[in-house]
């Protein structure tokens, strides 16, 4: 198994010749930002953080709660008393979300609030963002257990699954004054992932580093030349699969109009990322989420999703242009 052990960076000129298919996307904005709060957790930097793009941006913040306790949909036995429990319940956690907006609302942010009830966590956020057309959803990340579980028990595998729009999951580390910005790009594997979806990340990671004042650098894991299994991969192999991929990164920026460092790496893409974020330390690391066969779980979320037990800087997650949410798919 290879290691990360080669990094090539330079900087790439906005004149980079682009290839066919590496069209330019969609402007990103954020009109609407989902907030699932955690309503047993003392800090919310999901709170904060959404608060530093709102201002950025001039959006509109939602603070949701999702309360996924069973005895809200036992509630004594009968149905009334189980809808009697849980607009007991809702109307609680409306009011401790109150008390997180007003001093956001003083400041001078459009802040809403909601709270409902639903026995998966991640389903529960997923149908009100679809529900509410958000652009962004933003969340505490917590730690998971090992695969197979993660995929079927936990909420953040699932998110990434699922949730159409922009995900930020946020860890507790805060994001300094100008802000470290990583995209992670695969422009070389066109039958595996839409070009679009390098389109679109690039696009999400110029607007961020732009609207925070930050910095933004380019990583790519090179994929290893095909050969035997029982055949190592020649250095002159290595070297031509990393020209192609240099080229393919610069015509990539060169269609975003995007100018900044490109580093290469070669092994396993969670693994080296994980390598990456540790040697650079991104304040945030935006990646894709390609899409796949449901049946796939465990593959589902791709590399993000194999990276959320690990990576300690912030995760923004961007789905496929043209992703639909299985919660959407009724056959």
């Amino acid at each position: 198994m290879e290691s990360a052990i080669m990094n090539v960076s330079c900087s790439c000129a906005a004149s980079a010749t682009p290839r066919t298919g590496h069209e330019a996307s969609v402007p990103f904005s954020l009109r609407n930002v989902l907030v699932a709060v955690d309503p047993l957790a003392d800090q919310h930097p999901c709170i904060d953080k959404a608060v530093r793009l709102a201002v950025r941006y001039g959006s509109a913040i939602e603070l949701f709660i999702c309360d996924t306790d069973q005895s809200l949909h036992e509630g004594g036995g009968s149905a009334l008393a189980a809808y009697e429990h849980r607009q007991q319940a809702r109307l609680r956690r409306l009011e401790m979300l109150e008390g997180l907006a007003g001093p956001l609302r003083a400041a001078g942010l459009n802040v809403s609030t909601a709270a409902a009830w639903n026995s998966s966590l991640a389903t529960g956020i997923t149908e009100h963002a679809l529900r509410t057309s958000v652009d962004l959803v933003v969340k505490d990340a917590h730690r998971h257990l090992p695969a197979p579980m993660w995929a079927t028990s936990h909420t953040d595998p699932n998110l990434i699954r699922e949730v159409p729009s922009a995900l930020l999951l946020v860890h507790p580390n805060n994001w300094s004054s100008t802000p470290k910005l990583a995209v992670a790009v695969d422009p070389c594997h066109p039958v595996e992932r839409s070009p679009q979806l390098d389109g679109r990340l690039m696009e999400v990671a110029r607007s961020l580093s732009t609207r925070l004042a930050g910095s933004l650098e380019v990583v790519h894991v090179v994929g290893t030349p095909p050969h035997l299994p029982d055949v190592a991969v020649t250095d002159e192999a290595r070297a031509a699969a990393e020209a192609k991929a240099l080229v393919e990164v610069r015509a990539l920026l060169g269609t975003a109009d995007v100018e900044c460092p490109i580093h290469l790496e070669h092994g396993p893409v969670a693994k080296t990322l994980l390598s990456f974020t540790a040697r650079h330390h991104p304040n945030i690391l935006v990646i894709g989420a390609p899409a796949r066969p449901r049946r796939d779980e465990l593959l589902a979320g791709g590399a993000a999703a194999q990276l959320l037990d690990h990576v300690d800087c912030d995760l923004l997650v961007i789905k496929q242009p043209g992703f639909v949410s299985s919660l959407l798919i009724t056959d």
